[in-house]
């Protein structure tokens, strides 16, 4: 069981998937987020990414996204996640893709977003891919933020993004990225 925290949607329970198939963002990392953001969540387009549960996408929405673009390829955890959205009553301002992340972001976007969240399974050992791609594909629009949860014993860099934030939770790391305002 998992419970959002904040927003308009505050205290309404997410199904998530038995088992260790889906690690949904801890409470303490969701809050985490949602304090560091403070205003820059209203009106913002967002892109969820290794979506699970929608647990960080549907916190997006509660405190006044716009829309979120939720991709998520588990046969496991896409049940849930339409059936969360679906439980608040938000289908009209996302969309769900069943798509590998890996390819969905070798391509450049319809449009850029103003936040790009990132929670991948653990197991999935190129983290690094994944930042390249966003980078070099332009995913996110100039002043557009990064969140990406990683193990605390990988190593990740960035070319044009700024480092924005960095907070580690136990085994767990978590860091926010800018992109400059200004397109070079």
């Amino acid at each position: 069981m998992l419970r959002l925290g904040f927003g308009k949607f505050k205290g309404r329970v997410l199904a998530v998937p038995p088992g260790q198939s889906v690690r949904p963002a801890t409470a303490k990392v969701r809050e985490y987020l949602v304090n560091v953001l403070r205003e820059r969540w209203s009106g913002a387009r967002v892109l969820d990414l290794f979506s699970g549960s929608g647990a960080l996408g549907l916190q997006a929405l509660s405190l006044g996204a716009t829309s979120v673009e939720f991709v998520e390829m588990g046969r496991v955890a896409l049940p849930y996640l339409l059936r969360n959205i679906e439980q608040l009553g938000v289908s009209n301002q996302v969309q769900v893709r069943r798509r590998d992340v890996v390819r969905f972001l070798q391509r450049p976007p319809a449009h850029g977003y103003d936040l790009v969240l990132i929670d991948p399974p653990y197991k999935m050992l190129n983290f690094q891919s994944l930042l390249d791609d966003i980078e070099s594909n332009n995913w996110l629009t100039p002043g557009g933020l990064l969140f990406i949860e990683h193990p605390r014993r990988m190593d990740i860099k960035t070319g044009e993004l700024i480092l924005f934030r960095e907070k580690s939770f136990g085994n767990t790391v978590v860091k926010l990225y800018e992109r400059h305002a200004a397109i070079p």
